[in-house]
This record gives structure tokens, sequence and C-alpha cells, in this order.
């Protein structure tokens, strides 16, 4: 015998470029007699482009198997493919009883041709296995009771990753419980039960216990180990939810303790409320609360604090903070301004920080104050005021997006910054460098490193730059020997920014009756000490500032005087090693002559 018909119920009327296209054909042998009753039927149950979820299957095929007689009737099918796994199926109705017992076994079920039919990430990986037992009384469904067991491994459902879990699953009344729910991923367990109504199967009420369970963001090296206890009713059509979630966890970097946190949370809607945020990181301590609504981050708020932060002990991972000395205290508030007149964005951030007798190798690093608006496609930088290096730096920035790119812009003022103590920052073994610095600088920013520009404009004041192998070189040369360093001289330096390189197309520099002129680039400053240099300076015992250059004439006779009491070199090697020789004037005079041109005009 044969039959056929569609897979999926066609409505009257319903136009024909509608109605489903998958269909089951059954083709079996039908053996036996109709009195007394013993029937066998023996065949095949295929099916094509057949709907399962939000997956379609082209083709499955059921070998079945059954028997018929008057107190029962028995059903079996051998092992059959689909979703990646074997599924075999048995059963019985007992014709007096009227009830019916089914059993279904299903082997290496892909989790990710299931996550597939759920309509979950394909990037969903593992193995499953699950055995099921349905008893129905009276082809029922309203009454059916399943119960059964279900395993998997190498889970991988994002953002949930476990080497292997196990569970129970219990149908009754029109209540689906996943119950004893247990994983396991490295040395973390997680302990679960979820339950939903089959009249309302997006309503899910979720208890989650975790001990020790892992989170890896493996891209910095970071691992979360949280201990948590959640009870929540999750919405997942409205992707809201409520709830309370208590969570206590040890953060590592590169497999080391890096901060204790502890959060307790309430989640209402799409609102995430932590109501108490404690951790212990780095000697110091941070508490506070942060509120953040998912469906519209930008009405976020919150109110962090911290104290006796020590940024010295992040050198275990980074090098570089054995320099840092200090304590840092502050505290950051955010809170909403839309309302207020002339709020360029929604969100206002607060930060004020202060380190206590804070360095940074020979610089010195003081409080800090910084008032910021976020928006959703932009972040202004309103007031920034740092106390570095001596002195004063105060900065505006912005970062906006357009068409998806973000760009930004930067603009500081800076007073009285020791000269000393930036160059020992870059250098701990250079000489003394006396002097302070002073003037305002402007940066454009983009995601193309080669896109970067900008420029400044630098004074120098009460500075000694004797130990600088430029100026030793020309005051060599000139057979100046000087004794102790005498901080008077003054200055001026022009800086350009190129993409990667820094072109200095104008420095001057006077002191104990000496006037150094020159100009420079630096080739690639993301080659770090390997970036290379070229440049040239000259020294004149003639002071030439205050002299004007009505034309060219004068500045052809200029530079006939300067042919005695003067002294040149050309500038090269690499940042790490900057060469320094002297040259005659002639070599460098063309160049010299157009730096001249452009100071003195």
């Amino acid at each position: 015998m044969s039959a056929d018909w569609p897979a999926g119920a066609i409505e009257p009327g319903q136009p024909q470029a509608r109605q489903p296209i998958g269909r089951w054909h059954l083709e079996a042998d039908l053996t036996g007699q109709v009195y007394p009753v013993a029937l066998e039927v023996n065949g095949a149950l295929t099916g094509q482009n057949i709907s399962l979820g939000k997956r379609q299957v082209d083709r499955v095929e059921v070998p079945v198997h059954a028997k018929a007689s008057a107190r029962e009737v028995q059903v079996a099918a051998e092992p059959f493919s689909l979703l990646g796994g074997k599924w075999q199926f048995g059963g019985r109705h007992d014709l007096s009883e009227q009830l019916t017992d089914l059993n279904l076994v299903v082997d290496n079920l892909s989790l990710r041709a299931a996550a597939q039919m759920a309509g979950l990430p394909l990037t969903s990986q593992g193995q499953a296995h699950a055995e099921i037992r349905l008893v129905m009384p009276g082809f029922n469904l309203h009454k059916a009771v399943a119960t059964g067991s279900w395993s998997a491994q190498d889970i991988n459902i994002p953002p949930l990753r476990a080497a292997e879990g196990r569970g129970t699953l219990r149908i009754s009344g029109g209540l689906v419980r996943f119950g004893d729910i247990r994983l396991q991923q490295d040395d973390g367990q997680a302990h679960a039960s979820l339950e939903f109504r089959l009249e309302e199967p997006q309503t899910l009420f979720i208890e989650l216990k975790t001990e020790a369970w892992p989170v890896r963001f493996e891209d910095y090296g970071l691992a979360v180990l949280a201990d948590s206890d959640a009870k929540l009713q999750v919405n997942v059509v409205t992707k809201s939810a409520r709830g309370q979630a208590q969570t206590q966890s040890r953060i590592l970097w590169d497999g080391r303790d890096l901060a204790r946190v502890r959060l307790f949370t309430l989640v209402a809607g799409q609102t995430l409320d932590v109501r108490e945020l404690y951790a212990q990181t780095l000697g110091g301590s941070m508490e506070g609360m942060v509120r953040i609504p998912l469906d519209r981050w930008t009405s976020s708020v919150a109110q962090l604090r911290w104290q006796g932060i020590q940024l010295k002990q992040l050198e275990r991972w980074v090098p570089q903070f054995e320099r840092f000395q200090g304590a840092v205290s502050g505290s950051l508030v955010v809170d909403q301004v839309g309302g207020q007149a002339r709020a360029p964005e929604p969100m206002r951030l607060v930060l004020d920080a202060d380190v206590v007798e804070g360095r940074f190798g020979a610089a010195r690093i003081g409080v800090c104050h910084v008032v910021g608006y976020l928006g959703a496609a932009r972040l202004l930088i309103d007031e920034a005021n740092l106390r570095i290096l001596g002195g004063r730096l105060d900065a505006r920035a912005r970062i906006s997006r357009h068409a998806g790119t973000y760009f930004g812009s930067l603009a500081a003022d800076f007073n009285d910054l020791s000269l000393d103590q930036l160059v020992h920052v870059i250098d701990p073994n250079a000489g003394l460098y006396a002097g302070l610095l002073s003037g305002d600088a402007t940066i454009l920013l983009s995601p193309d490193p080669l896109s970067l520009g900008g420029q400044a404009e630098i004074h120098l004041a009460q500075a000694d730059l004797l130990n600088n192998s430029v100026v030793a070189t020309l005051y060599d040369t000139l057979n100046l020997r000087f004794g102790q360093q005498q901080p008077t001289g003054a200055g001026e330096i022009d800086i350009q920014l190129e993409g990667s390189a820094v072109a200095i197309p104008s420095f001057l520099y006077f002191n104990r009756g000496v006037e150094i002129r020159g100009a420079g680039r630096i080739g690639a400053v993301n080659r770090g000490t390997e970036s290379p240099v070229d440049g040239y300076a000259v020294a004149s015992t003639r002071v030439l500032k205050g002299i004007e250059l009505p034309g060219v004439k004068d500045l052809d006779r200029l530079l006939a005087s300067l042919q005695t009491g003067t002294a040149s070199v050309k500038i090269g090697g690499t940042l790490g090693s900057v060469e320094v020789n002297v040259v005659p004037l002639p070599d460098v005079l063309g160049s010299f002559r157009r730096l001249l041109w452009a100071q003195l005009r």
C-alpha cells in the first residue's frame, strides 16, 4: 500500500503558492487478517522538504514496523538519521486501557542543527543524547505525561560553553520542565532548572546556581570565575526579564588574580539595576551602583567610587607599570541631563581622580577632573584638567560616528610642563634637561593611522639643553665650554603630525649667547625607537631674533655674514640611536635659507 499527504495543514481557500511544499509518503506492505485482527505493516515513511522549527529538512526516511491485534497496536522504527544524529522510537497502544506508551531515543544529535531549528546562533556546537517516554491516556494530549533525560558534550551555544551537561525532562498538565540541569566546564559547575507552559512558551522561568563558572574573553586573556544565584522570568519574544541575581566573582588576567567582585542585580523589563557593586583590586577597592536600560542605554546612570588603587601592581601583566608610584582614588558619576537647556548629549560623565604621591618614573602625576557628554553617536569631552609633569594640561575632545566609522579631534593647552620629567619618561638614563614647556596642540583622529593629523606650537622657558647631543655638538664645534647649567634659555618649536610621521618644520633655541635654529622629521613613530630621524641644526653666536627681512637680498646678505661664528650639523639614525655629524654650512644652506625666510619675515 502507499499514501501521500502534505506536511502541514491546508486551510480552505488558501492560495496554491502559500500551501506547504513539504510532503510525506508512506510505502509499505500490509499482511495478516482482519478477523480476528492480526495485521502487520512493514515499510518506509519518507518526508521531503519538511519544516522543523526554523529549519527545513530536504529528506528524511523512517523505516517503520507495526503490528495490530485485538488488544494492542505496536509500532517501532529502525534507527534513522535526522539533524546529524540517530533516532529510534517504539511504543504500544493498549486498546482496552486506551493508553499510549511511546519511547524515543536520540544519539549524537548535532546541537548546531538543533540550534538552527530553534533559530539560535549558527556557531552552536556539541552533541546530545536524549531518552524520552510519553504516556498518553485516550490520545488526549492534555493528559499526556512525558518524562526523560538528556546529556550533551562540547556544548557551545553562545554565550554558554560547557564541556558536558545533563538533566531531566517532564511535560505534564501543559507544563514543560527541564530539571536537575547540571553543566560542567573546567572546574566550574552550574545547577539550573527551566520551565514554561505550552500555551505560553515564550515565557521561561529560570533558576540558576553556579560555582566557579568560567566566562572567558580569550582575545584579552581575561577570565571570570562566577559564583552566582539567580531567579529570572524571561520573555524571549519581548527580550525582557524580571528577577534578581547575586554574584561573587574572581577576575583573572592571564591566569593571575586581578579582582574580586560582588554584585546584587535586579532585572525589570529590559533594565539591569546593579544595586550593589563592590570590588577589591590592585590593593584598593571600588563600590557603587549602575542602572542600564538595555533598550535605551543612553538613559543609564552610575555612581562609582574607588580608593587606594595601586596601578604599580599592573606590572605583573604590563612591565611598564613598574615605574608607576602612588595610590589612585576618585569617583565617576553618570547622570541624565537631556532635559537641561543646551545639553549637547543626554548623558553627562564627571570623573575626578587624585593620585597620592603619584609618579610615573620621574614624571609627577596629580589630580584629574573630566566632564563629558555621551550620546548614541557622539562623545564630547567638554573639560579635562590634569596636573602632570609639574604643570597643568587642559584639553577638549570629541569622537563621533559618521557612516559607521568613528572620527575624533583633540585640542589641548598646557603650561609649565617639566621638560626634564618628560625626557626621563622616555629615557630614564638621560641627563638633566632643564626647561618648562607651554603651548597648544590640535590632533585629528581617524581609524586609519595614516590619516592622523595635527599640529602643536610649543614655547620653551627657563631652559638649558646642554645635555642634548645636538646642542652639545654645536657648542663643541664653536669651542664653547660651559660649566654648570644655566636655565635661562628660551625657545620655540613647531610640530606637525602627518600620519605616522612627525615633522618639525621650525626649531629655535637661545641660551648663553648662542642661537640655534633647525628642522627635522621622525619618519614612523609607530616603530618606536627604530623610527628613522633626519634633520639639521645651525648654531650662531650672532643673534638673529628680532631681525626683519623685507626682501630676498637682505636674506642673502644675512647668510653671507654668517660664514664665521657658526656651526652646523646633520641629524640621522633612529629615535633610539640619534647620530649627529658636523658638516660645513653650505651642506645645509638651502634648507637653512628657507627656514630663515619663514622665521624672520
